[in-house]
């Protein structure tokens, strides 16, 4: 009689999932150096940055982090700003310059016609040099947490920095650094080895 009378019952679930989501900043290394040969490698040390960075999004794919993206060199340059999109993050990381570049690129490619780095992998801006300058990357990456605080009115927690670099840094960023330990902002490292320097004659 149930069957006849009531032939669909609801049912309400409530399913419990457990995600590590976390707010992240990707800060990636596009200076001069990152220019080199990775050790044993036909590659640019930027190329293998790049590398890693897209298998670093591919692992965390899924987690729901909330991400933003800085290139650095002399100065930080903002690439995207938080984004809670997984695919159109990778996007957008897969196709960002490599290296920020101040010269006159067509010049350059004259005189490097096989340079191990593709033009289009260049971004014309006014003003670089080339140099490593992570104080003033870290500097501006700590004030976007600020002000990504500040905006959502609200304390943030499980955030953290992933700084993909050679380290061949013009300054040790030990301001910078205590900053984050103050806002418990964790940073992590890929580091991009470089060849060893040629013994003194």
């Amino acid at each position: 009689i149930l069957a006849l009378s009531e032939p669909f019952l609801e049912q309400i679930r409530e399913d419990k999932k457990f995600i590590q989501s976390r707010i992240r900043v990707d800060l990636r290394d596009g200076s001069g150096s990152m220019e080199q040969s990775f050790p044993g490698t036909a590659k640019s040390k930027a190329q293998m940055a790049v590398e890693a960075h897209l298998g670093f999004l591919k692992m965390r794919e899924g987690k729901n982090d909330r991400v933003s993206f800085w290139l650095f060199a002399s100065f930080p340059h903002l690439i995207e700003d938080f984004i809670a999109d997984d695919l159109l993050y990778y996007q957008q990381v897969m196709d960002a310059p490599w290296i920020p570049w101040g010269g006159d690129l067509d010049q350059f490619f004259e005189n490097q016609p096989t340079w191990r780095i593709p033009k289009e992998r260049y971004a014309r801006v006014r003003g670089e040099n080339g140099g490593t300058d992570m104080i003033l990357a870290l500097q501006a990456v700590i004030k976007q947490f600020d002000e990504d605080e500040k905006q959502l009115k609200i304390k943030l927690e499980r955030r953290s920095i992933l700084m993909l670099t050679d380290a061949e840094v013009a300054s040790f960023p030990v301001n910078e650094l205590n900053e984050l330990r103050q806002r418990k902002i964790r940073p992590y490292i890929i580091w991009i080895k470089s060849a060893p320097s040629p013994a003194p004659p």
